[in-house]
Formats: C-alpha cells, structure tokens, sequence
C-alpha cells in the first residue's frame, strides 16, 4: 500500500494560473517603488557632488575675484594718477592758451581801435585836403587870371616902351643932326654924337655916327 503522506511530500506544489498575474503585478510595483525611492538618493547624490564642486569654485573664484579686483584697482589709479597729469597738463595748456587768446582778443581790439582812429584820421586829412586843393585851384586860377593880366600889361607897356625908346632914338638922331652937323660947318671933323645927361655931344671920333646930308 501506498502511504498518502509520502505522496503528498512527493508531489510539488503546483500553482495556480490565476495567481501569475497577481505576482507579476507585485513584482513591478515593487521594482517600481524601488526606482522611486532611490532616485532622491541618486539624485541627492549628484546634488551634493555638484554642490561641493559649486562650493569648491566659490571658494576659489572670491580669490582669483580678489586679486583681479586688486590689478584692476592698481591700474585704475595708475590710469587715474596718469589721467590726472594729462588733466593738469590739459588744464596748463588751456589756461596758456586762454591767456593768448585774451591777449590777442585785446590786441585785435587795440588794433580796431587804431585802425578806427587812423581811419577817422585819414577822412579828416582827406577832407582838408579836398578843401585846400579846391582852395588852391581857386586861387591858381586867380593867379592864372592875375598872371594874364599882368603879362597882357607887361606885354602893353613893353610895346609902349619900345615904342617910347624907337622915338626917343629918332628924336635923339634928329637932335643929334641939327646940332652936330651946325657944329660940323665950324668943324668938319666932327662925324659923330653921344648922350651925356640928356645932352648931345658931338665928337670927332665917337660910336653914334652922323648922318649929315
């Protein structure tokens, strides 16, 4: 005979084909839930590795930070102190050339000033001399007028003269004839006359000759 327990202990247990599904579902929400609860711990973990880094770099950068600030602040005053002297220099400069500018301004306004005065000058000479060149026209041709006249008397009187003279020279010949040529009857050698105080004498040998017929 067989005994029923040997079988029952020889026999394996055999599940049921309703019960698969149900263990399939266990085991993904398991897996499920693992992936969920490990995923902080992964990702807290790639958190803190990147927030040593971050800290490390930020330790780091505020010294590098530090003596950039300082090189860049050792340039700019050396910029500065080099601005500066350009600035005094600048400011030299202009002050030399705004005293030249302001000595020139005043000296064009001088020499606007002489110019004025040499221009108000020059009207005023040229005004004088407009006049006095209109005086003395006027007065050369008075002179002009009075030098005619005075040459058309000149030119009278010596016409007159000569006029005056050809007759005293005849009525001198005439005297001298009448008187000499009555003189020459007593002297024969008298040939010629002369004038001596508005008296005629006669003479034997003289310049003036006789004309006695």
């Amino acid at each position: 005979m067989v005994d029923p327990n040997n079988e029952k202990k020889n026999q394996l247990p055999v599940t049921p084909k309703k019960k698969r599904p149900l263990v399939i579902g266990v085991v993904v929400v398991s897996l499920f839930l693992i992936i969920i609860l490990a995923k902080p711990s992964i990702v807290g973990f790639g958190v803190y590795e990147d927030d040593q880094n971050v800290t490390a770099n930020l330790l780091k950068e505020p010294v590098e930070t530090i003596e950039d600030v300082r090189l860049q602040l050792a340039g700019a005053r050396q910029n500065l102190s080099l601005y500066q002297q350009l600035s005094e220099q600048y400011k030299e400069d202009l002050d030399q050339k705004s005293t030249a500018l302001t000595e020139a301004v005043a000296t064009k306004t001088a020499l606007e000033s002489t110019q004025s005065n040499f221009e108000t000058t020059i009207s005023l000479l040229e005004s004088t001399l407009a006049e006095k060149v209109k005086t003395l026209e006027g007065s050369a041709a008075t002179i002009l007028k009075l030098t005619q006249e005075k040459t058309d008397e000149v030119a009278k009187i010596t016409e007159e003269l000569d006029s005056l003279t050809e007759d005293y020279t005849l009525l001198v010949e005439n005297s001298a004839k009448n008187i000499c040529c009555k003189q020459r009857v007593d002297n024969p050698q008298i040939n010629s006359y002369d004038i001596t105080n508005n008296k005629v004498i006669c003479l034997e040998d003289g310049e003036k000759m006789l004309g006695c017929v």
